[in-house]
């Protein structure tokens, strides 16, 4: 219950770190446009412009001792847990989702 007292501190800060990774970030890497919305996530989104790139800059932020995930969703019939259980999607935006895609975490103390 003391969490739930904390809920506007914390909801305050994560919009605080999504709206510093998107003026850093602008013009860098594409991440999603939320226009009037109030974005407040554990996460940051960005897309690369293909796997390669992905696989670049998150080699670089690791040698840089940046934390970045890559994403878990995306084309779930590509993952190998799904992979052999169900029918292969070809929808463009999953695709996309799924090989560019990765995270940055967004703390709530920072």
């Amino acid at each position: 219950m003391r969490q739930i007292d904390k809920a506007d501190l914390f909801f305050q800060k994560r919009n605080q770190n999504h709206l510093r990774y998107a003026i850093n970030l602008t013009g860098w890497i594409g991440f999603q446009n939320w226009g009037d919305d109030y974005p407040v996530s554990i996460s940051f989104g960005c897309l690369a412009e293909n796997k390669d790139e992905r696989t670049r800059i998150v080699k670089a932020l690791t040698e840089s001792g940046v934390e970045s995930r890559l994403f878990s969703a995306g084309d779930l019939s590509q993952h190998p847990a799904f992979k052999n259980k169900f029918e292969v999607h070809t929808n463009e935006t999953a695709k996309r989702v799924h090989n560019t895609r990765f995270l940055f975490a967004e703390s709530d103390t920072t």
